[in-house]
């Protein structure tokens, strides 16, 4: 059971539980997401206090929780977010700020960490007349120090007279909720390096 205190604008919220009545609802608490049915909304009083009583069980129709792929901040699902910040980091590629991403951009562009990852970080490092293999093991490190993949499975860099041409790569992004599986996440992309 859940237990809502009830505010000022109580009735409102109320109202609005109430037309959630056996409905199924998208539902996270600390580190678990999973759909749910509102069994039963219960407002009680007591001394004066309003608490807004919500009976919840998983709901047995969605199992497999296809909740996360549906979940966003700001717009973005965790794994377009993976993707944006691959295309920052890896292929230079900018975002202009908008509504939806003037919010986004912690998100995008990754806190504060002490793995200093620059925004050009391929051609920063082949100017230092770096190995390819070194370069792989920095591109690797910088995705996950990063957090923007758990996982690296494969990241293939493909060289034509001298310059790198195509980057691949293959990962798991990072773990949000514990009872949802983090997907796959796979790059392909063209370049001129």
């Amino acid at each position: 059971m859940l237990v809502l205190d009830a505010k000022s604008n109580s009735r409102e919220v109320e109202e609005a539980l109430k037309k959630m009545w056996r409905t199924e609802q998208p539902f996270a608490i600390e580190n678990s997401a999973a759909y749910v049915r509102v069994e039963e909304v219960d407002v009680a009083v007591k001394d004066g206090d309003k608490t807004i009583n919500l009976t919840l069980s998983i709901s047995a129709n969605k199992l497999g929780n296809p909740l996360f792929d549906q979940m966003s901040v700001n717009g973005f699902t965790p794994d377009e977010l993976a993707y944006m910040r691959i295309n920052y980091y890896l292929f230079n590629k900018k975002y202009a700020v908008n509504g939806k991403m003037n919010h986004s951009n912690g998100l995008i562009y990754g806190l504060h960490s002490d793995y200093k990852v620059s925004e050009r970080l391929i051609p920063d490092l082949l100017v230092q007349g770096m190995e390819l293999e070194c370069l792989r093991l920095h591109l690797v490190a910088a995705l996950i120090l990063k957090s923007i993949v758990a996982e690296v499975n494969t990241l293939n860099l493909y060289v034509e007279n001298h310059m790198i041409t195509r980057i691949t790569i293959e990962g798991i992004r990072p773990r949000v909720y514990d009872n949802v599986t983090p997907s796959k996440i796979t790059v392909d992309q063209q370049v001129q390096y």
